[in-house]
């Protein structure tokens, strides 16, 4: 499968819950795994992996609502990449001091 940075890649087998609001604050999320889905999911895109052998994801809700009347939540391949910077840095240029002594 190939890909570009434009399309939406979205992963089958892992699923982002809502957070039970009774929950203690230091549980953040909660998420769901289909063993087989998800195994599935990641021979088929094992090309999305990096150099690492890491497929970077990004958890989203979606406009559309689920049951409850929530966002539904979902996770999309983050193809995201930093551009690198082959411009040398700038050296700033600093005025050539006066003899004078300052006035402090």
């Amino acid at each position: 499968m190939s890909t570009d940075s434009n399309q939406s890649v979205f992963v089958s087998g892992m699923y982002l819950n809502r957070v039970h609001d009774s929950a203690p604050s230091f549980i953040i999320t909660n998420q769901s795994v289909h063993v087989d889905t998800l195994i599935k999911w990641l021979q088929e895109h094992k090309n999305l992996a990096d150099t690492k052998g890491y497929i970077k994801l990004q958890g989203k809700e979606s406009k559309t609502l689920d049951d409850k009347g929530f966002p539904k939540r979902y996770f999309q391949v983050d193809f995201y990449k930093p551009t690198e910077k082959t411009e040398a840095p700038v050296v700033p240029e600093y005025p050539q001091g006066t003899e004078e002594e300052p006035p402090f």
